[in-house]
């Protein structure tokens, strides 16, 4: 596992949040989620914590190898678990999909500070957005979305749309997702755990 600290600036890489609901098997009903879209990650994990809290079953163990520090490979034995999404906006849904546990994904982020121009494009255009509000906030992402689900997540039969800044939205079975170089400065310091990256 690699940790890597910055700080988001003029020029910093937007990291994709979505909102979700996740069934939550103790409740046996729906509860919000936070995700992180990583095309970087070879797989999908969900922090052990909060599998736990929702009372997911594991599927057992098995063994996964990552890249860590140095290109130092890392194998662990992480529990594998499987979880129903569902958007926050329509009946759209990720059925009994497969993820691994991890203890520590990524420390709280923030997402992007929109200009106004696009907020007001976003408004204007009704474009449903996957996060919960336009406005920055802090987030603390419990799924992290790799390669072996990133391809079922995207909307496929939707096309990308450019905001006037530069950013560009996503189409996800979520709603649209925010990525691309910001150039609103932020002195907000994070740090990322990267997992599974190639």
């Amino acid at each position: 596992m690699k940790t890597e600290r910055y700080q988001p600036a003029s020029g910093q890489h937007v990291p994709q949040i979505a909102s979700a609901r996740i069934f939550d098997q103790y409740e046996m009903d729906y509860r919000t989620v936070t995700l992180l879209l990583d095309s970087r990650a070879q797989r999908s994990f969900i922090k052990s914590s909060f599998g736990k809290s929702v009372k997911l079953p594991s599927l057992g163990t098995t063994s996964f190898t990552a890249a860590g520090m140095r290109d130092l490979q890392e194998t662990s034995q992480p529990d594998e678990v499987r979880i129903t999404l569902k958007s926050l906006r329509n009946a759209k849904k990720l059925k009994h999909v497969s993820v691994l546990t991890e203890d520590t994904l990524i420390a709280p982020t923030r997402t992007v500070k929109l200009s106004e121009l696009d907020r007001s494009f976003i408004t204007e255009k009704k474009i449903p957005i996957a996060q919960r509000s336009l406005l920055p906030a802090n987030v603390s992402p419990d799924i992290l979305i790799g390669q072996d689900l990133l391809h079922r997540i995207l909307d496929h039969n939707s096309a990308a749309i450019k905001l006037p800044s530069g950013l560009m939205l996503m189409p996800t079975i979520f709603g649209y997702t925010i990525t691309g170089i910001s150039t609103t400065p932020s002195s907000m310091k994070q740090e990322v755990h990267s997992i599974a990256r190639s």
